[in-house]
């Protein structure tokens, strides 16, 4: 969230700037209407005291590259119950960085907080799930798969993680010291 209240204080910490230099009122005026101009074009009223960005609709995993692992598990019984599972261990997912999506033809379970967009589901499908027999794909913050196989093991899962290069290099740097 943008707080517009951080904004004007920049403009205000500005204005001060321009008044005490030669430039007087004129300038400390166009300055703090170029800062409402500015806001306006963004669609921000500058009466407004919070701004609230719109995040898109996700309709493939590309946007999540770099910041997230994805575990997509396709749960042909219900995917409320292997959305359980992942809950269980919801620390140990969160200190791996791992957005999951379980699914099956027609309604999913996620951890991912953003809106997913209508094609999204028969995205995944199409572009993971070519094969009847893999019910799990682990794909890597690089977007690359990492692992493909038919069933749901977490703690194999964690372990293949935890010996990722990239994985190592995190673990690391949030070690005590």
């Amino acid at each position: 969230m943008l707080n517009l209240n951080e904004i004007i204080g920049l403009s205000t910490r500005t204005d001060k700037l321009y008044s005490t230099s030669n430039r007087g009122l004129a300038t400390k005026m166009h300055i703090r209407h170029s800062l409402s101009f500015i806001l306006l074009i963004l669609g921000v009223s500058p009466m407004a005291s919070t701004m609230v960005i719109a995040q898109p609709s996700l309709d493939s995993l590309d946007d999540l590259r770099w910041s997230h692992r994805i575990i997509l598990f396709r749960d042909s019984v219900d995917p409320t119950l292997s959305a359980k599972e992942f809950e269980k261990l919801n620390a140990e997912i969160i200190d791996r960085d791992i957005l999951w999506f379980a699914f099956d033809n027609q309604n999913i379970s996620t951890n991912y907080t953003g809106v997913l967009a209508d094609p999204f589901l028969e995205n995944i499908q199409q572009r993971y799930f070519r094969d009847e027999r893999t019910a799990l794909v682990l794909i890597g913050k690089d977007g690359g798969v990492k692992d493909a196989s038919n069933l749901l093991d977490l703690p194999r899962i964690f372990a293949l993680i935890d010996g990722m290069p990239m994985r190592r290099a995190e673990m690391r740097e949030s070690a005590p010291k």
